[in-house]
């Protein structure tokens, strides 16, 4: 295994930094949420196939009790700005 390590470590560099962002940024959301971005967490978004500009996002976000609360929303992307689709608001299973 330390035989692999100098040529494991470079490859695995190569492919992190390949590695793109899908949808938008925690800021991105917190901005159309109109939420501070701390009370956001877990952010994970993808993409829609069928439209290039859309995308998924589940997230936790905290209450008014500051509890998490687990939501999924639907977003696009308009120029350089985010438009709610759907949600937020609709709690999602694990």
């Amino acid at each position: 295994m330390t035989k692999l390590t100098p040529i494991l470590l470079p490859v695995m560099a190569m492919v992190a930094g390949c590695a793109s962002a899908v949808g938008p940024s925690q800021s991105d959301l917190a901005t159309v949420l109109q939420a501070p971005p701390s009370d956001i967490r877990g952010l994970r978004c993808y993409d829609i196939p069928e439209e290039p500009t859309e995308f998924g996002c589940r997230y936790d976000i905290r209450d008014a009790t500051r509890g998490w609360v687990q939501q999924e929303i639907m977003l696009a992307v308009d120029g350089s700005a985010w438009l709610v689709i759907d949600g937020p608001g609709t709690p999602y299973p694990e």
